[in-house]
């Protein structure tokens, strides 16, 4: 192989190509698939849905963000690389790379800062619209993607007039015979890759018993669309061939490895290695008289051989013939992972069997296999032509030196080298964190909480005037007794003979008077005159700044006077009688043996 700037040049696009198709072959999936998961949300109120949401917008920035910037890389090479190419071909393509600019990539990046960043800001249901305009952007944008490419494989409505193509019919251009079944078919592998990377994912989690709910749903919804979607996907991809078939007999024939041509009943070759020198294929192992069926749906259906096809004009066997079985392989395999998969969720034996959760955890990648296998078999089985049967590739490289491409496909080699894995690291470990469970979701908890804190605000009062009870009626008792001796009324001084004193001062003697005991001072009249002074302590100024009974503990509270409410002989009555007293609170009026009162 000369390594020239025409083979450096398509070394290098088809290089950025398979790391760019990688993330919009996500994005496209997982977009709609965010969609789904809040449109669940606001119906039914469950927040696992809003869980798994907020753990996957996570992902779908970082690959749509490498989407984009791999994109913008790509694009520059038409003008770099390919700028015979960009001449010949920039009436027809510019509009249409255009049109994607305009009404996909301004939709989503007007949309995408809302998605991701706006939720608390313009609602929830403002929010799930931007959501849904995010994921009809990356349907738009592949629509204009696939019609410029489709048009590149099967070039329709234009003239040719000194080397340059003008349009002549758009609908024509935009809507090409090979359009509808590569723009299907391109959707649902889209779809199938995101549903495998959710269904992986989900079974790493389940294998490490994180987010056990969360997991279990993912697994169920991944493997219910990949039983609806992989069966078509096969239809698809089988009209699609019909389409190859009559547009492009080449791509064809290296597709199946037919080197000789059939009139009818042309056999069915599974696997063989397409030897170019000798056109023939070696180890060939085929299946009698069935390929005319399955190629054209008639058992004497003709296939044209690659010997028809002038050796310049061939593609390269050996790589279409097996990036299209890798990818026909890879289908089947998803057929059969979708229906057993879908059963076992359905079951429930996905969630309890972890052989079955190792057996998913390999084809997480399986659909970005897939999707690149299938790019290769386009891309590669259109050459030797940029517009197929009109301009070679040859003819659309720019005129530059080989040193130059080298050098940028070596800078490009590098920089992917170092952002690619780190992308994909990143991601990888959002991923086997799981969802973060909320201990009380927002919209589940909303209802009981509103109820709990009346139920237990009472009691807690309740529980703090029982508490309390104790304290309050010996301060009570006390005050009383002080204010009868101020006011000298000796008949307010008799107290209750049932009315419990609770802990009683131990250091004041027994005396005979009750008050005298509470408030420390002799039982005679003339000694309780207000007049007398204390004993030993001289009046202070502010005679309730050096109260004796200010250093109890218990007088820590404002006086009746400082406060708004107290207790008075009424309120200690009152408590007397209702039952919130501490349990310690002797009651004479309960049938108590202890106390004598059975």
């Amino acid at each position: 192989m000369e390594w020239d700037a025409l083979t450096l040049s398509r070394l290098q696009f088809a290089f950025t190509i398979s790391f760019h198709i990688i993330f919009p072959s996500f994005s496209i999936g997982l977009a709609s698939y965010l969609a789904v998961l809040e449109g669940l949300w606001l119906r039914s109120g469950n927040d696992k849905y809003l869980r798994l949401y907020d753990y996957w917008v996570k992902i779908f920035a970082i690959t749509f963000a490498m989407g984009v910037v791999s994109g913008i890389v790509m694009s520059y090479q038409f003008g770099t690389n390919w700028s015979a190419f960009s001449q010949a071909t920039g009436n027809i393509l510019g509009p249409l790379l255009g049109y994607e600019v305009l009404t996909a990539f301004f939709l989503e990046a007007s949309f995408l800062g809302i998605m991701l960043f706006g939720r608390h800001l313009v609602g929830p249901g403002l929010h799930f619209i931007a959501t849904c305009i995010v994921a009809l952007g990356t349907l738009v944008s592949a629509f204009w993607i696939l019609a410029a490419n489709s048009w590149m494989q099967y070039p329709v409505g234009y003239e040719l007039r000194d080397g340059v193509f003008y349009a002549t019919d758009w609908l024509a251009i935009i809507f090409s015979p090979t359009f509808p079944y590569r723009l299907v078919h391109m959707v649902i592998a889209a779809y199938l890759t995101t549903a495998f990377v959710v269904a992986g994912v989900a079974a790493i989690l389940l294998l490490r018993r994180r987010a056990l709910e969360e997991s279990a749903t993912m697994l169920k919804m991944a493997f219910g669309l990949i039983a609806i979607l992989a069966p078509l996907q096969l239809v698809a991809g089988h009209e699609h061939g019909l389409s190859v078939y009559d547009t492009q007999p080449s791509k064809l024939a290296a597709m199946e490895g037919h080197w000789e041509t059939w009139e009818g009943s042309a056999p069915l070759i599974l696997f063989a290695w397409p030897d170019e020198a000798s056109e023939t294929n070696l180890y060939e192992i085929k299946i009698p008289e069935i390929g005319s069926w399955i190629v054209t749906g008639d058992w004497d259906g003709a296939i044209t051989g690659l010997k028809e096809f002038a050796p310049e004009d061939r593609p390269n066997v050996p790589l279409v013939f097996w990036s299209f079985r890798v990818m026909v392989g890879i289908g089947f395999l998803m057929i059969l992972y979708g229906l057993v998969g879908a059963w076992a969720s359905w079951t429930g034996l996905m969630e309890r069997m972890r052989t079955l959760q190792v057996l998913v955890v390999p084809m997480l990648p399986a659909g970005f296999i897939a999707v690149l296998a299938g790019w290769i078999t386009a891309e590669a089985g259109r050459q030797p032509y940029t517009v197929y049967g009109l301009l070679r590739t040859s003819e659309s490289v720019s005129p530059i030196a080989a040193e130059q491409v080298a050098a940028s496909l070596l800078m490009f080699v590098a920089v992917y080298a170092v952002i690619f894995p780190a992308g994909v690291f990143y991601m990888g470990r959002i991923a086997v964190e799981g969802p973060v469970s909320s201990k009380k979701p927002a919209r589940k908890k909303k209802p009981a909480s509103r109820k709990e804190p009346a139920r237990k605000k009472a009691p807690a009062k309740a529980k703090s005037r029982k508490t309390s009870a104790k304290k309050r009626t010996r301060l009570s008792a006390k005050l009383a007794s002080a204010f009868a001796a101020k006011q000298q009324k000796p008949a307010a001084a008799k107290s209750k003979p049932d009315l419990p004193v609770l802990n009683p001062v131990e250091e004041s003697p027994a005396p005979e008077d009750p008050i005298s005991a509470v408030a420390g001072k002799p039982s005679s009249q003339e000694d309780m005159a207000p007049e007398d002074p204390m004993p030993e302590d001289p009046m202070p100024e502010d005679p309730m700044s050096e109260d004796p009974m200010s250093e109890d503990p218990l007088f820590d509270e404002p006086m009746p006077d400082d406060r708004d409410t107290g207790p008075s002989l009424i309120d200690i009555a009152e408590q007397y009688e209702t039952e919130e007293l501490p349990d310690n609170f002797p009651d004479y009026k309960r049938e108590d043996p202890e106390n004598g009162n059975s």
